[in-house]
């Protein structure tokens, strides 16, 4: 994909974005391992966007699950279903943002305030 005027299948290019997500949840994971060895030493209340590091890092793996998944359900007019690549999503609100149509908009702006759970 290094010619700039070159057309790929868009599986290709959905594949190389789910590289860079699993390279950044690797990212994410160093990060999360870091702050939870800090932790123990900082006296007082830990600010609660440290625990989020972690969320973070299942985010960025479920968004390369989910590009993965997603990949094997375009048909030859490019039409894909979302329902079931994030049928596989381990994170349920996240699941649900990507496979119904709509649930993304109908969520709180502030994604600081949402939790996600796992599935199973």
């Amino acid at each position: 994909m290094s010619d700039p005027g070159t057309r790929v299948p868009v599986g290709e290019a959905i594949q190389l974005v789910a590289q860079e997500l699993r390279r950044m949840a690797i990212d994410a994971a160093e990060i999360d391992h870091a702050i939870g060895a800090v932790l123990p030493r900082i006296a007082g209340p830990v600010p609660s966007e440290l625990h989020r590091a972690d969320t973070v890092r299942q985010s960025l793996q479920g968004l390369e699950k989910f590009l993965l998944a997603l990949v094997d359900t375009v048909d030859a007019q490019g039409h894909c279903v979302p329902s079931v690549a994030a049928s596989q999503l381990p994170l349920r609100a996240q699941a649900k943002r990507l496979g119904e149509k709509g649930a993304a908009a109908d969520e709180k702006q502030d994604s600081a305030q949402e939790t996600d759970l796992w599935v199973g």
